[in-house]
């Protein structure tokens, strides 16, 4: 098993069928991985079902979803963007024992995959996002790299995700008072 992946996601790309119109279909149902997948797009919206809830991902949002997650992508419209995954031991190393789960909290399988980003936040991923592509589609791709520029990416992310739930518990807090 690869401990890293990424591709280009394109509409055209992840078709069931040729001739079919849209929505697409995306041609597998749901599974559990070893790996956390991610989900960066550029344009379009996908619909994403982890566990019992689904969630339609439109441009300016990521979505990670966490290993052993049950998950489907139920359909692709105009889709474009990033498609990927990696292992614990991609991101921390080989001899670690840290689990990932306890550095980012989106990683928790009760957490959100979904992580909505502001216009500034967004336009930051995009070139994290080309260059580890770049780097991944090379002849010798230095995985260093692209570990170094998904850490970037995971750390932005778990940064925006915790503001967002604190806004959320604050939201909550002043109902129920």
């Amino acid at each position: 098993m690869e401990e890293f992946i990424i591709r280009k996601l394109e509409t055209k790309a992840h078709s069931a069928h040729p001739h079919q119109r849209h929505p697409q279909r995306a041609p597998h149902g749901p599974a559990r991985s070893p790996m956390h997948h991610f989900l960066f797009l550029l344009s379009g919206t996908v619909l994403v079902e982890t566990g019992e809830k689904t969630y339609l991902v439109k441009e300016h949002s990521l979505v990670v979803i966490p290993s052993g997650q049950l998950f489907s992508i139920k359909y692709f419209e105009n889709a474009q963007g990033y498609m990927g995954g990696f292992t614990n031991q991609f991101i921390l190393g080989q001899h670690s024992t840290e689990n990932p789960i306890s550095r980012y909290d989106f990683l928790r399988i009760w957490g959100s995959p979904k992580i909505e980003l502001s216009p500034e936040e967004y336009s930051r991923q995009i070139p994290l996002f080309n260059r580890i592509y770049e780097e991944y589609a090379s002849t010798s791709p230095d995985m260093e790299i692209i570990k170094a520029y998904l850490n970037t990416i995971l750390t932005e992310a778990d940064s925006i995700y915790r503001r967002t739930i604190s806004k959320v518990q604050v939201q909550n807090n002043s109902i129920c008072n």
